[in-house]
């Protein structure tokens, strides 16, 4: 890795990372990160059928016509939360589909093992039937080790609830890595440690 490598990436950090962030942005990033939402939309969906319940969303009035809106709010609160949780579950559809148009489909070893994933923990967060969701961390390591274009990269990121945090420079960093089609793992850790960000395919 050459300076003019590392020259590059600075530039690029200088104009994408945001260091600063306001507490809002701090309360959503923290949710985001550890993966939080599901938590948080179905304690919303308890607040709001306690709240109703108890009278603390009321009605202007008992008609059929209010009562008959209280039905349409709970039904897309309803059908919102489903949303959420389809969501979260096509992460283990999103990865598949996108091991069988890298050529990984029939060889899910040869992509655990160059990413130096456990085959555990990758059995466990594939698997349609008993899906878990995984790591930010492990999605990085799967975008870079399925050598995927950013939109794929993006869309495998979201499907797990995750994005391209701005103001986590450790995100940014496998952002440029990924635009610039840098695929080597060992050339990543090296972005990464340059930066004082932790190394992710060095076995520890």
């Amino acid at each position: 890795m050459n300076s003019e490598e590392i020259s590059k990436l600075k530039q690029y950090l200088d104009i994408n990372y945001k260091e600063n962030i306001g507490l809002g942005e701090q309360v959503l990033d923290f949710i985001t990160e550890n993966n939080l939402k599901t938590i948080f939309t179905d304690i919303g969906a308890s607040l709001f059928s306690s709240m109703m319940g108890a009278g603390y969303i009321p009605s202007n009035s008992h008609s059929s016509s209010d009562a008959e809106k209280d039905k349409i709010n709970k039904e897309k609160l309803e059908l919102w939360l489903k949303q959420q949780k389809d969501e979260n579950e096509s992460f283990q559809i999103k990865l598949l589909e996108l091991m069988k148009k890298q050529g990984y489909e029939d060889q899910p070893s040869k992509l655990y093992n160059k990413i130096s994933l456990d085959r555990r923990v990758f059995s466990r967060i594939s698997s349609i039937a008993n899906g878990q969701q995984p790591e930010k961390k492990t999605v990085f390591k799967l975008i870079i080790g399925l050598e995927l274009e950013l939109g794929d990269a993006e869309d495998l990121l979201s499907s797990a609830g995750f994005n391209f945090n701005c103001h986590k420079r450790f995100d940014m960093i496998l952002k440029y890595c990924i635009e610039n089609q840098i695929y080597q793992t060992a050339t990543v850790d090296e972005y990464l440690v340059e930066f004082d960000e932790k190394a992710i395919f060095s076995i520890e």
